[in-house]
């Protein structure tokens, strides 16, 4: 059974995208990504200029200065649209340390988001969208695992077939294979997809064009954009998926 609503909310917000949404590139756990917006949230409580900079710089500069007190300066410094507070972001975001890297990229990506929007004059509100396994410029990555039916192996034949399928079908979407795997059981991607394509329709146009030439790959395809996953997390996910008759699980 597929969960229509999941699929038309999603059709429904990336038909509502305005032109100046930007994609974090960096591959960052949703863990951090969600403590960083959070930890925004809570303690972005005043309006900040380019007055402050120079404190702000300080603070996340100095020795003494604790964890929390750098985060502060990090979300502080990334509300301010001046192009000094994004430089002192970008010098720290190449040394910080390893507690403070990713936050010092989301601070950064969030700087260079108001800036571009300050400098063009658009009126409407950025939007940035970010993943776990990250993006390149209009386009997020997946991770994507599928199986032939009926316990088939892959033959050197049916792996060129596949992958040249797959390449086709991707290649007229703009979307990018990064990583193609084969093991044992299973066939690996990792690939980059336009936000705007429809990644289930993507699929789906893929195996049918495989299976009309008589591979036949199995419709229960796992993809994500959360995490590589390892295999013995796919097989059960796989189990899932043909336990409920679910085409595809995002």
């Amino acid at each position: 059974m597929e969960n229509k609503d999941i699929y038309n909310n999603i059709d429904d917000f990336l038909n509502k995208l305005p032109k100046n949404f930007s994609i974090l590139e960096e591959q960052i756990d949703v863990e951090t990504q969600i403590e960083y917006f959070d930890f925004v949230q809570k303690n972005r409580l005043k309006k900040f200029n380019a007055k402050d900079i120079t404190n702000l710089f300080l603070q996340l500069d100095a020795n003494e200065s604790s964890e929390e007190e750098k985060k502060i300066a990090l979300i502080s410094l990334a509300s301010i649209e001046d192009v000094k507070a994004f430089r002192i972001l970008e010098e720290f975001q190449k040394t910080a340390s390893e507690e403070l890297k990713n936050w010092a990229t989301l601070a950064l990506q969030e700087s260079r988001i108001l800036i571009e929007n300050f400098l063009l004059e658009e009126e409407s509100t950025p939007v940035f969208i970010s993943s776990g396994m990250g993006g390149k410029g209009n386009k997020l990555r997946y991770f994507v695992a599928g199986y032939l039916e009926n316990n088939q192996t892959f033959n050197k034949g049916l792996k060129k077939l596949i992958e040249e399928e797959f390449k086709f079908h991707f290649n007229e979407q703009e979307s990018e294979i990064e990583e193609f795997i084969f093991n044992e059981e299973f066939i690996l991607l990792t690939v980059l997809i336009p936000i705007k394509v429809n990644v289930k329709i993507l699929l789906e146009t893929t195996i049918k064009s495989c299976k009309a030439l008589g591979i036949q790959l199995n419709e229960h395809f796992l993809v994500t954009n959360v995490k590589k996953i390892g295999i013995e997390e796919i097989r059960k996910m796989m189990k899932k998926n043909k336990d409920t008759d679910e085409l595809s699980n995002f």
